[in-house]
């Protein structure tokens, strides 16, 4: 057997299926995506006649600018991660929803009117809250 037969053949294998896994093309091309948008908008915001570090600059002060501009912040994008979550898990299942907005607003909605119920009133917390988290997702559910 020579160095090039069958034990250099699984090795090199396992080598591409090694660099394959370990490949940075799907962490790199979000990245290229946003620097690309940044180098597009500064040049949009210099045609304009504004200095684009600066209007980036009151961007993120404007976003994380102080503890309050922060909560804010945070506060208003997580009804949108929880958009992404819940389609990124029906994308892996196979299926497509465009909806998922919707869906999310509904079943709050849903859930907000199940808390209202009288005589949810009179329950305990270990029942009242799973009552109106499947009041919820049936809320979304059916708009879906």
């Amino acid at each position: 057997m020579t160095a090039t037969g069958g034990m250099g053949r699984s090795l090199d294998d396992f080598r591409a299926k090694v660099v394959e896994a370990w490949s940075l093309q799907p962490v790199l091309v979000p990245f290229y995506a946003i620097f690309l948008s940044f180098i597009v908008g500064g040049i949009l915001i210099t045609i304009i006649g504004v200095n684009p570090f600066e209007a980036y600059w009151a961007l993120v002060r404007g976003m994380v600018g102080d503890s309050d501009r922060l909560a804010s912040s945070i506060a208003r994008s997580v009804p949108f991660v929880g958009s992404a979550l819940a389609l990124a898990f029906a994308f892996r299942a196979g299926l497509f929803n465009i909806g998922a907005e919707g869906q999310l607003l509904v079943g709050g909605i849903t859930a907000a009117w199940a808390g209202t119920w009288s005589w949810m009133l009179d329950l305990p917390g270990v029942l009242t809250i799973p009552i109106i988290l499947f009041a919820g997702a049936f809320g979304g559910f059916v708009w879906g």
